[in-house]
């Protein structure tokens, strides 16, 4: 729906498969976008929204991408915009089509055929009867049965009881028996049994009857444009086993041995019989205007009239044969219906989309099984796909003999590129006798390639085959001439049933001149197969026609694919057609009133003159006017490019491009390029002191009011621990060692807590960490809230927000290295002395003890201690010890030295508002780290989302980022992103045209995208990196299909 489109919009062939009868226009729409839309006519239709109907006068195009567009001239009609999620257009194309009463009138005399029967009595039986002869005597055979889930065997129960119910099955006490398989129903939580007879199917002889080709019934549908289904119901359980080969059949269960009387799924020659069996029931009609394959039936006519009496001679045959059909799987009076995975319709074939859609979300195979089962699968396409045998060669060869399965890039980028070919299949127009008739063919080094095409009514060549076909080691040595030959031989004999009888000449069309005159004038040393060759092109009416190479592209696309190239994509500029600057500068002169003075009266001006259409000034510079796609090219020559630009700074690129041009304003110009370069922002280092002057915590009041903790990691094994817990009391500066593991879980966390410091100096009122995933996790926030704790989180990347600990921690472990022994295997046993080292001694902060802070009193450390109060009967008195207020301001003091200290190397921090894009340093480890020294310094951009205190932001990251790595940052890890395009823009309906890139293919955030740029008064297209949820919002469709051709590639560079 588009509220700013004037008239609703329906796609041509969309509107040609609901009628040919619409009211015929040829004109252009120009929309707001600029865009041309080609109009070729008019069509009404009865649109429904939620039961109620209206009309609408469609305007019919070929240049929408959508199937229907619902303009501004239907939703004045609706009154309301809000809750319309569906529209559904009724097919028109004859009036009987929407009168089902009609239908329901033909069908009437038949219900009983649709109907469960209320008995299914027991056939009897018949010619028709399964045969099963075997290639040797049945040996003995009894498969061990695995064991069944409770839901398994209750499905087994349920169908072994039914059918013997139905006499279907029998109670067998055969030697032979095979086991059943349990397969889940598809889109359900139930099952089916099956049973697997493939130890029987080994032993028994083939039965050869045919199965319809599907190359012959293409060619049966000539002509149809109204189209029946229908499926037989249980169509197998009515045909019995041969009298006395029933015990062939047996298979076991944990509820004893069966053996089918009727004929069931999975015998090698079932099909076979069936179809056999089938074809003898409505043979006056098969291949008339009925198609059987199996048990799916496909009627089809000429016309509506047709139609009618076609289904219910059908239907009478297969009333009398007693079959029954499926209702809610055939389709009656059908302009386009789907039979055997492929849509008809009386435009031709197409491919089914839900099979291409499991093609393109095929994983990359890695085994050589997987491999098979994916080229099998797509072998379905073939017919839709001109050059597959040289697209999937790589793979086709890695299946061969004696070749071993490895994966490589070559065969990654055919696979990708098999995967991508098939989302743009062709629909494959029907053989018509009599039309205009064209095969184009071409061979390359390795293969041939061939299209056959007729002029349908539009007097247009339409396809209607592809072929294509890779070379055998000794094709490949043979000359050009007889490939090319070859190419038209064996599309020949592919097509054969098309092109042997014609009244009319078709035509061949080669790039191979000498293939003109190559089979009328045979020389006599010609070999002996170019004889053969041209006594088989007896039998055709054709004429061969030569058409040089360049414009034999499509058949030569066929035979041949370029070698893909991996590029690193920088910036993508579009011209628009700059392809020499000078020659664009002229006629941008003569659009420039101001630069057309010049040129007409530069005999009267000393400041200028002309050298070939250009104008120069008197330093040398071409003068060019301010046309923003000109100037953008100049920049991006003189900015991105490795040799003349390089990635340079602004002085440099500005100087570059002042020796060859001018033109007003463009040093401001060229500096705002430079500025907004992606490369340089996320590519080079700052010079700049880093952001954020020093916030110190809040002090405390008291003691173990407000603790911080950290984890020391990577520690040898000592006593079973590998890991240190501090914890330091933010006011006392009292700290406590404590050894643990780095698998430490929520609930250790909790006990060592609870254990080591809360049973002794209760709870603390605020807790200081960095966002490890133990202090992170919901438990642990579950705990802080219940006992009243609140939780300061440090900012990703950033530990000085946890700077006390991390200095404790420093030298706690200097202390260690001095005392553990050679193996570093007993730092445990020094923890206790470590912590009352650290706690006795006098902090910088605070000039006192944290023991002595904490407690009012020294520790005592060694036997000095005690004999230095018993010698000198000195104690400590309550003058050397501090008040709560004192230590306070000697803490505030030390804060402030800290900070005017700190603050010599940093400077004043950017403020960034919400939706701002930013960058973020790459670390040494995380998310945002450099995986080599010439990888790219920053990150991103990315969307601030909230402010958190003076220098922290919360970023806008997808989900399955920021499950993983935090998303909080403080300022010095983030730089301005520069860029013309904000977010308030992107809010703007920006239209993006392509994806090209993305930033990080396994955590995709930002996407290269094609959009539409405007710069003073003019619109051009140009690139940019746009974050995840706005490409999301703004073009789903072509994230979802860039998406999917990317998701079995590597990682984009």
């Amino acid at each position: 729906m588009d509220s700013g489109a004037d008239v609703s919009l329906l796609r041509e062939d969309l509107a040609k498969q609901i009628t040919r009868e619409f009211d015929k226009e040829d004109r252009t729409f120009v929309g707001i976008t600029k865009h041309i839309l080609k109009v070729t006519g008019k069509l009404t239709l009865p649109v429904e929204i939620r039961g109620r109907k209206y009309h609408e006068t469609f305007t019919i195009s070929p240049s929408i991408e959508e199937d229907a567009i619902i303009g501004w001239s239907l939703i004045e009609k609706m009154n309301r915009l809000e809750g319309l999620s569906k529209i559904e257009i009724k097919e028109s194309h004859d009036e009987n089509f929407k009168k089902n009463e009609e239908i329901q009138k033909i069908l009437k005399p038949f219900s009983e055929i649709f109907e469960e029967p209320t008995r299914t009595p027991l056939p009897e039986h018949s010619e028709s009867d399964l045969k099963i002869e075997l290639t040797e005597e049945l040996p003995t055979y009894s498969p061990k049965l695995r064991p069944y889930t409770q839901k398994e065997r209750e499905c087994i129960k349920e169908k072994t009881d039914e059918l013997l119910k139905q006499g279907r099955i029998r109670r067998s006490s055969s030697k032979f028996l095979c086991a059943p398989l349990i397969v889940p129903k598809k889109g359900t939580d139930k099952y089916r049994m099956v049973v697997n007879y493939k130890p029987l199917n080994a032993i028994t002889k083939r039965d050869k009857y045919p199965i319809p080709n599907f190359e012959e019934i293409i060619n049966w549908l000539n002509g149809a444009r109204v189209f029946s289904t229908l499926d037989l119901k249980d169509a197998y359980h009515l045909l019995r086993i041969r009298e006395g080969d029933e015990y062939k059949t047996a298979f076991r269960t944990p509820f004893g041995s069966f053996e089918y009387t009727v004929m069931p799924f999975g015998l090698t020659n079932a099909p076979a019989n069936f179809q056999r069996h089938i074809n003898g029931i409505l043979h006056p009609y098969n291949g008339i205007f009925v198609i059987i394959y199996l048990d799916d039936i496909l009627i089809y006519s000429s016309s509506i009239e047709e139609h009618r009496s076609h289904v219910r001679k059908v239907l009478q045959k297969l009333r009398q044969a007693n079959l029954y059909l499926n209702a809610e799987k055939c389709q009656f009076f059908q302009n386009r219906v789907k039979f055997l995975g492929h849509i008809f319709s009386d435009a031709g074939m197409e491919v089914d989309k839900e099979r291409i859609q499991a093609i393109t979300n095929w994983p990359q195979p890695n085994t050589l099984r997987r491999l098979r089962s994916f080229l099998g699968f797509v072998n379905y396409s073939r017919r839709f796909m001109p050059n597959l045998s040289r697209l999937a060669r790589p793979l086709y060869d890695l299946t061969k003999k004696n070749v071993k399965f490895k994966w490589t890039d070559r065969h990654q980028q055919a696979f990708i590129q098999v995967k991508q070919t098939l989302e743009n299949v062709s629909i494959l127009s029907h053989y018509k006798p009599g039309r205009e008739t064209l095969m184009e063919t071409d061979a390359s080094d390795y293969g041939i390639g061939a299209i056959l095409s007729q002029k349908q009514d539009d007097e247009k060549f339409h396809p209607i085959a592809f072929h294509s076909a890779s070379f055998t080691d000794q094709q490949k040595i043979w000359s050009t001439w007889e490939k090319e030959a070859y190419a038209i031989i064996t599309s020949l004999r592919k097509w054969y049933h098309f092109l042997a009888d014609t009244d009319k000449p078709f035509k061949i069309l080669t790039d191979h001149k000498n293939l003109t005159s190559m089979f009328t004038n045979i020389r006599t040393d010609t070999r002996p197969k170019i004889n053969r060759w041209a006594a088989e092109l007896d039998s055709y009416n054709f004429e061969i026609q030569y058409r040089p190479g360049r414009k034999n592209e499509p058949a030569d696309a066929l035979s041949r694919r370029d070698d893909l190239k991996t590029q690193v994509i920088n910036r993508v500029l579009v011209t628009d057609g700059i392809t020499n600057i000078f020659d664009y500068l002229r006629k941008e002169y003569d659009r420039h009133p101001e630069f057309k003075v010049i040129l007409d009266g530069i005999n009267d001006s000393s400041n200028f003159l002309v050298r070939n259409g250009l104008i120069i000034n008197e330093l040398g510079q071409v003068v060019i006017p301010k046309v923003p796609q000109l100037i953008q090219v100049i920049c991006n020559k003189f900015h991105d490019q490795p040799t003349s630009g390089g990635h340079r700074g602004k002085i440099s690129t500005t100087n570059r491009i002042r020796e060859k041009f001018y033109w007003k304003g463009m040093t401001v110009d060229i500096q705002n390029y430079v500025k907004n370069c992606n490369i340089c922002q996320k590519y080079k280092t700052r010079n700049h002191k880093q952001y954020g002057y020093l916030q110190p915590l809040p002090i405390a009041e008291k003691p173990f009011s407000h603790i911080s903790m950290d984890f020391i990691t990577g520690l040898p094994k000592s006593q079973d621990n590998d890991a240190i817990l501090t914890i330091v009391d933010r006011f006392t500066k009292m700290a406590w060692f404590i050894p643990c593991n780095t698998s430490v879980t929520m609930d250790d966390l909790i006990k060592i807590f609870n254990d080591r410091f809360i049973g002794n100096y209760g709870y603390p009122t605020d807790i200081v960490s960095d966002r490890g995933s133990v202090f992170t996790s919901e438990k642990w926030r579950h705990f802080a809230h219940s006992h009243h704790i609140n939780l300061s989180l440090s900012s990703g990347y950033h530990p000085q927000t946890n700077g006390q600990t991390e200095r404790v921690n420093h030298i706690l472990e200097n202390y260690l290295r001095c005392y553990i022994n050679k193996q570093s295997d007993n730092w445990v046993s020094y923890l206790p002395q470590a912590q009352l080292c650290y706690n006795s001694a006098q902090h910088s902060a605070t000039k006192i003890a944290p023991y002595t802070a904490a407690f009012g009193r020294p520790a005592i450390t060694n036997d000095w201690d005690i004999k230095m109060i018993e010698e000198t009967g000195i104690t400590l008195t309550q003058d050397h010890i501090y008040t709560a207020e004192q230590i306070h301001e000697r803490i505030n003091h030390k804060n402030k030295e800290y900070a005017e200290y700190y603050n010599r190397k940093r400077s004043r921090a950017p403020v960034f508002k919400q939706h701002d894009l930013v960058l973020v340093k790459k670390g040494k480890v995380g998310f945002f780290h450099q995986q080599h020294k010439l990888d790219s310094t920053y990150a991103g951009p990315f969307r601030v989302e909230e402010r958190v205190g003076d220098h922290n932001y919360t970023l806008s990251f997808p989900e399955n980022i920021r499950r993983r790595y935090p998303s909080s940052f403080h300022v010095s890890e983030l730089e301005p992103f520069n860029d013309d395009l904000t977010y308030n823009n992107f809010k703007q309906t920006i239209q993006i045209d392509g994806i090209l890139d993305v930033d990080d293919f396994k955590n995709p955030y930002l996407y290269l995208c094609l959009y539409n740029k405007r710069l003073t008064n003019e619109k051009f297209q140009t690139t940019a990196w746009i974050p995840q949820d706005i490409v999301h919002n703004l073009a789903a469709d072509k994230l979802n299909d860039f998406t999917q051709r990317a998701s079995a590639s590597q990682e984009p560079q």
